[in-house]
This record gives structure tokens, sequence and C-alpha cells, in this order.
């Protein structure tokens, strides 16, 4: 019943302490504490939270129903085209609520079922969302690439979030065109 955030943070300072040998009091702890303090008080961070409720919110209020009803009209035509279909609508989720976990949970809450139910294998339905929704960490604006450049700002080699929203492009079409492919010739099979 304890928050994670609390169960975390409790480990972190033991391990600290523990390992580093040089906390001797709880006063000691500042060291591991300031620069968290200095990270999160940083604007940027303010992206984060409001990704996590814009997702939220989306999903709440039928967008990603919505979205996956497009992409169906648009790619349900071809072989595989429903999970070519989860493959853009995981796509397209990501980039609206840059947020990996949100996008698993709005799309593949509709789509595995209607995959299951348009009989494709079980495996392959849970697979291919769960590969798709993940490329949300790829996919701009990614949450985990906006902390990370925030992370090590104000360090020897700056990384600019934008270069690095700009780097996962790349690899996140491919994959994405990857899985597509895959969907269509398990769609001829099925």
């Amino acid at each position: 019943g304890v928050p994670l955030f609390v169960i975390i943070g409790v480990v972190t300072a033991l391990v600290w302490a523990l390992y580093s040998g040089e906390i001797d009091s709880f006063s000691g702890l500042t060291r591991l504490i300031e620069p968290m303090e200095s990270l999160a008080t940083k604007d940027e961070f303010l992206a984060i939270p409001l990704f996590v409720a814009s997702g939220a919110i989306m999903t709440s209020g039928g967008i990603a129903v919505r979205l996956v009803n497009v992409m169906k009209a648009a790619l349900g035509w071809m072989p595989g085209g429903l999970a070519v279909a989860s493959v853009a609508a995981c796509m397209f989720f990501a980039a609206i609520s840059g947020s990996s976990p949100v996008t698993l949970i709005a799309v593949g809450s509709i789509m595995v079922p209607s995959m299951i139910q348009a009989r494709y294998p079980e495996n392959f339905a849970l697979g291919m969302v769960m590969t798709a929704g993940s490329l949300g960490c790829l996919v701009p604006p990614s949450i985990s690439m906006l902390i990370y450049s925030i992370s090590v700002s104000g360090v020897d080699g700056n990384v600019d979030a934008s270069d690095l929203l700009l780097a996962g492009l790349l690899p996140a079409v491919t994959i994405a065109g990857a899985l597509a492919l895959y969907s269509v010739w398990v769609g001829r099979k099925i």
C-alpha cells in the first residue's frame, strides 16, 4: 500500500548509504537529494506530467477509439490490415501522448480484442500491439528522450532534445515499417 516513489526513494537512500561509505548521518543524504532537486526544479520537466495527463484524457475521452477507427478505415482493406492499423494507431497515439504505457493501454485495449475476434493468433495480436506500443520511447515527443536530455544538461557533452527526437524518428519509422510488413505477411497466411 506504500506509493512507489516512497519505495524507490528509500531503496535508493539505503543503497547509497550501504555502498558509498560517505553517508554517516541522515543529514548526509543531502548530497543525494540536492542533484535530484536541481533537476526537478527545471521547467522542462513540466512537459512530463502534462503528456501523461493528456494521454489519460485522450483515453477516457474516446480519442483513442476514433484514432483506431480512422486507421482501420485507412488500412483495413489490405491483408493483415487490422494489424497494420494497430501499428499505425500506436505510432500516432505515441506521437500525441509521448508515452509508451499510455499508448499500450489506450490502443491495446481496443486492438487486441479486435484482432483476436478477427481470428489473428492471440500471441501475434499481443506481441504486435506490445511491440508497436513500446515504440513510443522513439517517436517524438518521447518522454524518455526529454528526461535524458534534461538530466545531462549542464554536463559536458550537452544533448539537445530536438536532436534526440529527430534521431529517434528514423528507427521508429523503420521498425514500424518492418512490423507492418510482417503483419501483411501474417495476414496473407490467415
